[in-house]
């Protein structure tokens, strides 16, 4: 399942945020229904917003150029942007990090030699006072509605490493990757609930939930961890949508 969003009024948020400063993690899975180009505008899958002023940290495709952009401000905004651009129409996983005030990086799909990099320092943690899934919103306004859909989202409370990182666009769990940095974890199957911790999103706009689902690989039975890459040698078992099976590193 997951959460099917018009573009221009649905989205998901709340006043309660994940994390509180960086270093932290954004990973999403998105399937746009028409390109940031086409929409003309951007297309927007996470963010952190101020209600008063422009200040932000937003996860978004560009509508020019239809690149993944971790992207902060005030203005004059630090934007990193990947160098490969988003599909429509395919699942695909948006990773945005932020592993200090002046070094952040944006991923898509794993790929990290075209991920995009920003060293300009924005510190604006005392201000942002909102989360939001797909859109952003700041000085009282939206911007940035998804047409499409989002099938889960996690934010973490460090800088996840390359191989993390690929192993979460690969399909795998984020329960599988670094469970013990989790913050905040939106299935979103049936309901906006934070599956981790206590930041339940509230569903605006009335969106509907489909018969769609990421390709994720989930964990079976118990919570299964493993930091950074996998043991050597171990099998894992988890359990891909509706059944169950074992696959060795």
């Amino acid at each position: 399942m997951a959460i099917d969003l018009n573009g221009s009024s649905q989205y998901l948020d709340t006043s309660t945020l994940p994390v509180s400063d960086v270093p932290l993690t954004m990973c999403v899975w998105v399937k746009l229904d028409q390109l940031p180009s086409t929409k003309g505008d951007e297309q927007c899958a996470a963010a952190f917003g101020d209600d008063s002023a422009i200040r932000f940290l937003n996860l978004r495709a560009d509508d020019t150029s239809d690149k993944l952009q971790f992207n902060s401000g005030p203005l004059p905004t630090a934007v990193a942007s990947t160098t490969n651009s988003v599909t429509a129409g395919v699942w695909e996983h948006w990773c945005g990090i932020a592993a200090a005030d002046d070094d952040r990086r944006s991923i898509l799909n794993g790929n990290w030699a075209n991920s995009g990099t920003s060293s300009v320092s924005k510190d604006q943690w005392a201000f942002l006072d909102n989360f939001n899934v797909g859109r952003m919103y700041m000085t009282s306004t939206g911007y940035d509605y998804v047409d499409g859909k989002i099938g889960m989202v996690t934010v973490f409370n460090v800088a996840l490493s390359q191989a993390q990182v690929e192993a979460l666009a690969a399909g795998f769990h984020p329960k599988l990757v670094a469970p013990n940095n989790i913050v905040a974890h939106w299935e979103l199957m049936r309901d906006p609930n934070d599956r981790w911790g206590t930041n339940n999103l509230t569903e605006q706009g009335t969106p509907s939930y489909v018969s769609d689902f990421p390709p994720v690989v989930y964990p079976a039975m118990r919570n299964v961890g493993v930091e950074g890459e996998a043991v050597a040698g171990a099998t894992i078992p988890i359990m891909y949508h509706h059944y169950t099976k074992n696959i060795g590193t």
